[in-house]
């Protein structure tokens, strides 16, 4: 008979760290690990380090089926027991075997582990308690929860303290009492661009295994497109560009990541190579980062050095949180297939301050870009984001804009030049050109423009005078407003799905938009206008 009581207290403060009294525990944080074919789950904070195992363990004259022997780590004989062979699976050793040093209620053993592959925050509601009748409180393995599809087998740290036979090293023999008073938290240590990082587990929602990145409209700045995890669409961001560690690396087609939590349920990704380490970090051991000594200091809360010897930056959480483009980036978090999350549900980031609107006013996200002139347009109308094809290079487009045509995913997509169809000036430095793919039903159309720039959410400052389609002056385009320092520049709103319907998504539109594009001297006049209204609130703001 199988019972399902409520997580149990020991297992629940292991997990979660330290807890208010009186609080419950609004997640649990756990180290994923291999055992055999099997995967369980430790609570993050009973982790204080995992180590290779050597080649051969130290013997242990203690007589216990799971007992393998003991590890030397710092002048300590560590006991080292294998809990699949416990489980009755077949033990641990192929390939490269680890050992997860665990320190609970003050004592130390290790457990053998194939490998240590994910870190998992899951709500308490989510962990499922098993309990024999026959066995009483010592089964091992007290509770699941699934991930990724998987199932995952909960461990007691108690449970593995209490099998018959098994050793542990008591706090008495380390220097434990000199922590008395110090804040050790266990910190997820990874590394990106050959660079040791680490950030406390709290902060961290999952790690992510190697999966392919999907192309979006994000891909701006150090965004390199989305990964699926749980159901959702989570950006993913170059860790080396953004967190200024070196040159940003060719972008690949597939990642792994650790994925931090921002407000508003908003999830960000960040590009690892591997994950190192899950340990126990002293905060007392942090030092301050040397000024200077990486563009984006402001990220990080220290330095240490690491057992290996390797320097390890600290990510500094809240700042990652207050940063305007991760937060904007992390609000971008939706279900798989489905629309931006609703802009009047959400909150307008602080950084961008207050802004005016008309009509319904409720922000929305835009893409920013340039195409010989600065412009918006909704991120919801664009598919997809992809280099400017080399057939659009050395192209010459006529007054229609259309640069070429090629196969994606199976389509024939034409190219237009969006700076001709808008009378502006295609750049000849196409180093940052990109084509964005609007898609309607079964066609798709692709707009090349001069460079993006970021993702920013706007409310409608001004509605537009002119019919939908192809402007034919910058009065029928509707405008938002920007915060940028002390300036509130005013910027065009390019309705990009309302272009590739009236170009009908054939080759050299110019029969289905009559010609298109707007006539040159009215596109001097309202350049001009759009200068004088820059200027009128610059100075009005």
């Amino acid at each position: 008979m199988i019972h399902t009581p409520p997580p149990s207290p020991s297992l629940l403060t292991t997990a979660t760290g330290i807890v208010a009294a009186g609080e419950a525990p609004k997640s649990l944080i756990f180290g994923i690990m291999r055992l055999g074919r099997a995967l369980v789950a430790l609570p993050a904070a009973a982790i204080r380090e995992v180590v290779p195992c050597p080649a051969e363990l130290s013997a242990l004259a203690t007589p216990s089926d799971c007992l393998r022997g003991a590890i030397e780590l710092r002048a300590e004989a560590i006991p080292v027991v294998d809990v699949a062979r416990y489980c009755g699976q077949e033990p641990c050793g192929e390939g490269n075997p680890l050992v997860v040093i665990l320190w609970h209620e003050e004592q130390l053993v290790g457990l053998m582990a194939d490998g240590v592959s994910d870190i998992a925050t899951i709500r308490p509601q989510d962990l499922r308690p098993l309990r024999h009748a026959s066995m009483g409180g010592n089964l091992l393995v007290t509770g699941t929860f699934m991930l990724a599809g998987q199932l995952v087998n909960v461990i007691d740290p108690s449970a593995i303290l209490a099998l018959p036979g098994v050793p542990h090293v008591g706090a008495a023999n380390h220097d434990n009492s000199a922590l008395a008073g110090r804040i050790v938290r266990p910190n997820v240590v990874f590394r990106s661009g050959g660079i040791c990082l680490s950030v406390p587990a709290h902060e961290v929602d999952a790690t992510v295994p190697e999966s392919p990145i999907i192309s979006s409209p994000l891909m701006v700045g150090d965004c390199e497109g989305i990964l699926h995890y749980h159901g959702q669409e989570v950006p993913l961001i170059d860790t080396v560009s953004a967190f200024g560690i070196g040159h940003p690396p060719p972008r690949p087609r597939r990642a792994a990541a650790i994925i931090l939590r921002f407000p508003d349920d908003g999830l960000l990704a960040l590009r690892i190579d591997e994950v190192v380490d899950i340990a126990r970090q002293d905060e007392n051991d942090i030092l301050s980062m040397p000024p200077g000594l990486i563009s984006r200091g402001d990220l990080y809360r220290g330095i240490y050095v690491n057992k290996a010897n390797e320097r390890v930056l600290v990510l500094d959480a809240e700042a990652c949180r207050a940063e305007p483009d991760f937060l904007q980036l992390a609000s971008l978090t939706k279900p798989i297939g489905a629309a931006l999350k609703s802009a009047t549900a959400a909150k307008i980031s602080a950084t961008e301050g207050p802004a005016q609107s008309v009509e319904d006013g409720a922000p929305q996200h835009y893409l920013l870009a340039n195409c010989g002139l600065q412009f918006a347009t909704l991120v919801d109308a664009v598919s997809e984001v992809i280099g400017l094809p080399e057939a659009a290079h050395h192209a010459n487009p006529g007054g229609d804009g259309f640069l070429c045509a090629i196969n994606h995913r199976n389509r024939v997509v034409p190219i237009y030049s969006l700076a001709r169809l808008m009378w502006a000036e295609p750049s000849r430095d196409t180093t940052r050109a990109a084509v964005l793919l609007v898609r309607m039903g079964q066609v798709t159309v692709g707009f090349a423009v001069n460079e993006l720039h970021s993702i920013r959410r706007a409310s409608l400052f001004s509605r537009g005078k002119g019919a939908h389609g192809i402007p034919r002056t910058m009065e029928a385009l509707d405008t938002i407003l920007l915060q940028e320092g002390d300036r509130r520049p005013c910027v065009p709103v390019i309705d990009l799905t309302a272009i590739a319907r009236t170009l009908g998504g054939g080759f050299g539109g110019a029969a289905a938009s009559g010609g298109g594009g707007l006539d040159p001297a009215l596109a001097q006049a309202a350049a001009e206008k759009a200068a004088l209204e820059d200027a009128f609130f610059n100075e009005a703001w």
